[in-house]
């Protein structure tokens, strides 16, 4: 998201796309996000009108979580182990 230098999750001012992320959080982030709390501060000031901002809320979808962090070999061994003759 492009908070500091905007208001908005996608544009300049609020729109579907600030709902559709606003609902997914849940609840205010953290006061030291201090550009997420102050974005989340003025979508929930909308209240009931959130319904009547521009534009059509996307459907957002949690990320799979990826506990694999094996996949990336950095010195090209290709066993878990290595092995000491």
């Amino acid at each position: 998201m492009r908070l500091i230098s905007g208001n908005s999750v996608a544009r300049f001012s609020a729109s579907q796309s600030d709902v559709a992320v606003f609902e997914a959080l849940g609840s205010a982030p953290a006061a030291s996000f201090h550009h997420a709390l102050r974005w989340y501060n003025q979508i929930a000031s909308y209240g009931s009108d959130k319904t009547a901002l521009p534009g059509v809320k996307p459907t957002l979808e949690a990320a799979p979580a990826n506990d694999d962090d094996d996949d990336v070999d950095l010195f090209g061994s290709d066993d878990e182990e290595v092995s000491h003759r």
